[in-house]
């Protein structure tokens, strides 16, 4: 329960931050493509590269998990 305030929650702001660096990490597998000369980079191989971004960011490793869930 929130009291004194309108403000978000620890967790909501936990998601809101996961959202950020998907959204981020998403531009940045576009970028990654197109700087490297992949003019045909599937949807899968973007989605694969920006997991692989966001996992770096939020855990630190190299190693892809796909869940599709915010957590």
């Amino acid at each position: 329960a929130k009291s004194g305030g309108n403000w978000e929650t620890k967790e909501e702001r936990a998601k809101r931050q996961v959202m950020i660096v998907r959204q981020s990490s998403i531009s940045n597998a576009i970028n990654y493509f197109v700087l490297t000369g992949h003019k045909k980079a599937t949807q899968e191989e973007v989605m694969l590269t920006a997991q692989l971004f966001e996992n770096f960011v939020i855990n630190g490793e190299v190693a892809v998990t796909v869940t599709g869930n915010v957590e």
